[in-house]
């Protein structure tokens, strides 16, 4: 399909969505509305807030001239490529449902994470695409980020040796972070964690409470625990191998590899590796909307990248499992 520009729309006019951020023609690249404005095949034409006066924040701040108060109205008057859905976790599912059995329907959806908070919810949207010419792309960023791509090639290739135990620190809930941390294992062993032990974690957010979780991937144990962002916030990531270790700083800012090497006096210690440190979240979102682009003109497949609505169960389905095993203690 060969058009001058695709027109996407945003639903939840919130902060991932662009509220605090400005149009930029270079640097970071952190929020949907940054994204379209960056990448010319894109026209951002519509904003979607419940509050007006948000609506007119945004509008102002990236020249849109449209806006609605409901997604309802949105389908009901306009015909798009791309809906980013960027409202509270608990409304994804609900929101998706409507644009899937919505006749103006676009193209693809492009919705935050955790794509639903339920797994009856997710069994009907599942459904519900299948029956659709619409595609539901979830935002697991890492899966979008050059950095982690690069990482994941580097746990695939063996270059560290076996994998031996990690530790992984998050906040701020388990849907809307630990899911992060999940995804993120699932996709650089390539491999379905299995729960050995779960446990309540620290203070998270409202309707979302944190988890502390221990995975056993192959043989290795990973703990996810955990951190009450009241002190500060912490997101990072240890794993160990045979050969060297993996450190994920900063929230997945900065990748440090590190290799085994034996000293002058036949000590086996860490040094960096010649790759490291590696950028991480280099902009996924501009990626995301990047390979959208490319779906929308040439259907190129977007299978195997883990971020379609089929491919994110195996995610979702650690979440869900942990939450009931909270429930039932």
């Amino acid at each position: 399909m060969k058009r001058s520009h695709f027109n996407s729309a945003i639903v939840g006019c919130g902060r991932i969505a662009g509220i605090k951020d400005a149009p930029k023609d270079n640097g970071h690249i952190g929020t949907h509305a940054q994204a379209y404005y960056r990448n010319k095949k894109f026209k951002l034409v519509v904003a979607v807030n419940p509050h007006q006066e948000k609506i007119e924040t945004f509008k102002k701040v990236w020249g849109i001239t449209k806006g609605y108060t409901s997604l309802t109205k949105l389908l009901d008057h306009e015909v798009l490529d791309v809906i980013s859905l960027c409202t509270p976790s608990e409304f994804h599912a609900t929101q998706i449902k409507e644009i899937l059995e919505s006749k103006n329907k676009p193209s693809v959806v492009l919705a935050e994470k955790p794509v639903c908070m339920k797994r009856e919810e997710f069994d009907h949207l599942v459904m519900l695409e299948k029956n659709s010419n619409c595609i539901v792309i979830v935002n697991h960023t890492r899966r979008f980020d050059p950095g982690h791509l690069r990482l994941k090639q580097f746990v695939e290739q063996n270059e560290l040796g076996k994998f031996l135990q990690g530790r992984c620190e998050y906040y701020g809930g388990w849907f809307n972070n630990g899911s992060h941390m999940v995804d993120t294992l699932r996709m650089l062993f390539n491999e379905e964690p299995v729960i050995e032990s779960v446990q309540l974690g620290q203070n998270g957010r409202i309707k979302d409470n944190c988890i502390n979780i221990q995975l056993l991937i192959g043989n290795s144990y990973v703990d996810i625990v955990s951190f009450d962002e009241s002190y500060y916030q912490m997101f990072e990531m240890e794993l160990r191998f045979e050969e060297g270790r993996i450190l994920v700083k900063d929230f997945g800012s900065d990748i440090i590899i590190e290799k085994v090497k034996t000293n002058d006096i036949g000590e086996r210690v860490l040094v960096s590796h010649t790759e490291s440190p590696l950028k991480g979240l280099d902009s996924p979102l501009y990626h995301a909307v990047s390979i959208i682009a490319e779906y929308l003109e040439q259907r190129k497949s977007l299978e195997g990248r883990g971020v379609l609505l089929n491919e994110v169960y195996g995610t979702m389905d650690i979440l869900w499992k942990a939450v009931d095993s909270i429930r039932g203690n």
